[in-house]
């Protein structure tokens, strides 16, 4: 541990003398317009981005705007090791890595690497989060574990987004209507309405979202277009003041989102994979099994009364090379909705401040789907979940200008889930329709059992979560020097699970009840914070902390006797945030080391029917970090950032072996110590301009491009061609004609100009049938034309 503390100092050391490097060619340059400065809410009070000592990234309301970034996937381009992909098998899911942490588990029983909150509020299921980017004053992104001041599944880092608030004594607001390819249709609207003088105001947003589906159905069936949006969400709030020192904030969201949903596509029946690699698991990997023609599946056993040409006498359409294209049989459908109410009290009681922050979050989530991604009837599913979640904070903190900041406080998190799901019409994945004798199902029923007519009726597999988890924090940063600052923080936490899995159709295992098993779990656990930065300069900054992160364990839906514990880190980081030529240049530089132990990860029953969480690994994350802009003129900035990022697993010796290749039904091992993680691309870098010219009239035009490159990672714990997303690059591009006087604007803009094909997540589509790969990309090209109004 030493030597590891003495390598970060020794990173410290030339950062602190870049730091008075930049500081000294700013006192020395000619003087001209500084960046503009930004005040985040990181350490839960305000203060300036460049003066705060963690690695944050913010964009504020303009950038979104004038990016035109309409939800998380936006952010993915803009924030150093942050990876935005989806989930295969869980249709319209997000899954998020920062800096090589994330979670395998994105299922309603599942916890998150990456802490969610919207005003501050957590969301354990943040499904409305994409409708979250209108009306915002800005986003806040916490790079490194925040398990002190932010706590619960904060390991990763937490992402933070702010809406605007009611403003007193101010009628105004703002509208966005864009129209694009796809039929993309993307309309806002924010109201601002003084109440009563200095005491009341009420604000009011409105946004929708909607476009055809990316994925063409080429099935001939009229169904429509896959990976579409079709969102609605709206915002209330209404502001009380009936003092300068007391202050009432109550708000109510609404999230609705419809349409068809995402699309997940067959990848590999053909030699070569999507990457341009050969494709290891083409064709009979084994002579006691056979490829079904134009289905990808390849681990069909061969011996039983098989139809093999089921599939091609039904019409089937074999796989496509192109990434948006699809052939799907049944109509896929999505309805989810989220509601939340919320009050924030704030009170300057003299010594002190005190802050209560309540929500109840209610969702509700129905989705079905064709479960082999074919135009022939092999398989289709359903889910369905109701959770609510209810989260209370209660904060006491310094009085504002104090020299001595703290803050201490309590929070409480409950949840509960009631997910259900399983086959509508479901084959068992074609088994049926194949006639098939399958070696598993006769391990659990006996020999020479086929399965009969009436299996073609749903298996229901009902679930109850319950959540629960309790925290005492406190934090305090002490005046050393003028220049010199020491943190640290303290944080207790206790989380409660319980969880009942029911089967309301037992044949799989017919010499078994009806099952309703149950299991209980609690993990408790101390993180801590130590920090010091120092001034060394007006505009210089240096910094350095040690802190741990927790994420609470589990029960597995597939298995509830098997709870799974913690995952832990302890984290190093050191940093410099620095200004330079009177604060034209901004550069911003991390360093850090992780040691990351517990890693959840997803696992192969030996029974071969399911997938279960367990703890089998420990990681090593290190990388470094550069976030810059540059204003060259008043009309011109640069801005741009570069990462790199060595995420590996240090002790995974018994990983289930890769499920697409595998040639046995028995469950196998390998070691993947000293393997990648996933999700963690080794380089990434992002680099644009804005430009504004000053028209006669008192117009601008604004020219904006945005390059960002991602290096080649693996999407499954796998280090194998299969699961390899190849390096690629994206542009960006936008024209603005606005006003005189800044009320209205014009934009047209093209997203993914070089209509780059990115896979965003991609895995075996289990054991039990085939075998083939699934995957998931991200959107083609789009453009269109966006008008802004500010009144």
């Amino acid at each position: 541990m030493a030597v590891r503390a003495s390598s970060l100092g020794g990173i410290l050391l030339p950062l602190s003398c870049l730091a008075v490097a930049g500081n000294a060619a700013g006192q020395t340059a000619d003087p001209a317009p500084g960046m503009d400065e930004i005040v985040v809410t990181a350490e839960k009070r305000a203060t300036n981005l460049q003066d705060t000592p963690i690695a944050v990234s913010v964009l504020t309301g303009d950038d979104v705007t004038r990016s035109g970034i309409s939800g998380m996937a936006g952010l993915n381009d803009r924030v150093p090791n942050l990876d935005i992909a989806g989930d295969v098998s869980t249709p319209n899911a997000t899954r998020v890595t920062l800096r090589g942490i994330g979670a395998q588990n994105v299922t309603l029983n599942g916890e998150a690497g990456v802490a969610f909150h919207q005003d501050g509020i957590y969301y354990a299921r943040p499904q409305g989060v994409n409708a979250s980017f209108f009306d915002i004053e800005r986003v806040e992104v916490l790079r490194g574990p925040q398990g002190t001041l932010y706590g619960r599944n904060a390991t990763g880092g937490t992402v933070n987004i702010i809406g605007k608030r009611p403003r007193m004594n101010e009628f105004g607001g703002e509208a966005t209507l864009s129209y694009g390819n796809y039929d993309a249709f993307i309309g806002g609207l924010a109201v601002n309405v003084p109440i009563l003088t200095d005491v009341m105001a009420m604000r009011a947003s409105l946004f929708r979202d909607r476009h055809d589906g990316y994925a063409r159905n080429v099935a001939g069936n009229n169904l429509p277009n896959l990976d579409d949006a079709d969102d609605l969400s709206m915002r209330l709030q209404l502001l009380v003041e009936p003092s300068d020192r007391l202050s009432l904030l109550l708000r109510g969201n609404y999230f609705k989102r419809g349409g068809v949903g995402s699309a997940s596509k067959l990848i590999a029946d053909a030699a070569v994979l999507p990457d341009g690699a050969p494709n290891p698991g083409a064709g009979d990997r084994n002579p006691d099994y056979v490829m079904v023609p134009g289905t990808g599946f390849g681990r069909i056993p061969k011996a039983g009364n098989y139809d093999l040409g089921y599939y091609q006498r039904n019409g089937l359409i074999p796989i496509s090379n192109d990434p948006w294209e699809v052939a799907y049989d049944f109509p896929s459908r999505i309805r989810n909705t989220q509601k939340t109410v919320s009050a924030e009290l704030n009170w300057d009681a003299g010594p002190a401040n005190l802050t209560v922050l309540g929500a109840i979050i209610e969702d509700s989530i129905f989705q079905h789907y064709d479960s082999d991604y074919t135009n022939v009837a092999a398989g289709t599913k359903y889910f369905r979940g109701e959770t609510r979640e209810r989260t209370l904070e209660v904060r006491l903190a310094s009085p504002s200008g104090s020299r001595l900041y703290w803050v201490a406080g309590a929070y409480y998190f409950d949840e509960e889930n009631r997910p259900t799901g399983g086959p509508l019409s479901d084959n068992f994945g074609g088994l049926q329709i194949l006639n098939i004798h399958y070696p598993p199902l006769e391990n659990l029923v006996g020999p020479g059992v086929t399965l009969p007519p009436e299996f073609s009726g749903p298996i229901v597999v009902g679930q109850r979560i319950d959540n629960a988890s309790l925290a005492l924090f406190g934090q305090m940063t002490y005046p050393l020097t003028d220049a010199l600052n020491i943190t640290g923080g303290l944080r207790w936490n206790r989380d409660r699970k319980f969880a009942r899995r029911t089967n309301y159709n037992n044949f799989v295992i017919p010499a078994a009840a009806l099952t309703n098993d149950s299991n209980r779990a609690t993990f408790e656990k101390v993180t801590w914070k130590l920090g010091l930065d120092w001034k060394v300069a007006p505009d210089a900054m240096v910094y350095g902390s040690v802190s741990t992160g927790f994420k609470p364990g589990g029960i597995s839906f597939t298995a509830v006797d098997k709870p799974y514990g913690a995952e832990t880190i302890t984290a190093y980081e050191v940093g410099a945030k620095t200004e330079w030529l009177d604060r034209r240049l901004q550069l911003n530089l991390s360093a850090f080391y992780y040691d990351y132990s517990g890693l959840q990860v997803s696992q192969l029953m030996p029974d071969l029917v399911g997938f279960i969480i367990v703890n089998a690994a420990r990681a090593e994350v290190k990388g470094l970090e550069l976030e810059w802009q540059a204003r060259i003129t008043p009309q011109f900035r640069l801005s741009g950032s570069a990462a790199y990022l060595d995420a590996t697993f240090e002790d995974y010796a018994d990983a289930p072996y890769d499920p697409y290749l595998a040639t046995s039904l028995t469950p196998q091992t390998v070691d993947l110590s000293g393997a990648r993680m996933p999700n963690a691309a080794r380089f990434t870098a992002t680099g644009g301009f804005d430009h504004k010219l000053e028209l006669a009239n008192g117009g601008t035009i604004t020219s904006t491009a945005r390059l960002s490159y991602q290096g080649a990672m693996y999407l499954q714990q796998y280090t194998a061609a299969h699961y390899r997303r190849a390096p690629y690059a994206k542009l960006d591009v936008l024209l603005t004609y606005g006003a005189p006087g800044g009320a209205w604007s014009i934009t047209g803009f093209v997203n993914n100009l070089t209509n780059s094909k990115v896979l965003k997540a991609i895995e075996s589509m289990g054991t039990n049938l085939g075998n083939g790969l699934a995957a998931r990309y991200a959107a083609p090209r789009t453009y269109g034309v966006r008008a802004s109004l500010s009144f």
